[in-house]
């Protein structure tokens, strides 16, 4: 059984149905070339591991959590 169910089929896109149903045995050949597809259908805006960009929103998201009092400049990586 798929660990992520809906209530309809229909209303699941396809990439991330074959996610879902990846099993574990599986999931380290799969999942690396199967998870940009479904996150790409779901909508969030998804950066690759490594990259320019990935670095900058990381960065981004950091420096609001903190601006916002989430975290500590102690608990902030250095550079």
């Amino acid at each position: 059984m798929p660990p992520v169910t809906c209530s309809s089929q229909d209303s699941t896109p396809p990439a991330f149905r074959i996610l879902a149903a990846c099993t574990r045995a599986k999931a380290d050949y799969d999942v690396h070339d199967l998870l940009p597809a479904a996150l790409a259908e779901l909508g969030p805006t998804f950066y690759p591991v490594g990259s320019e960009a990935a670095q900058e929103a990381s960065a981004r998201a950091l420096a609001h959590r903190m601006l916002a009092g989430e975290l500590t400049p102690k608990f902030c990586p250095r550079a």
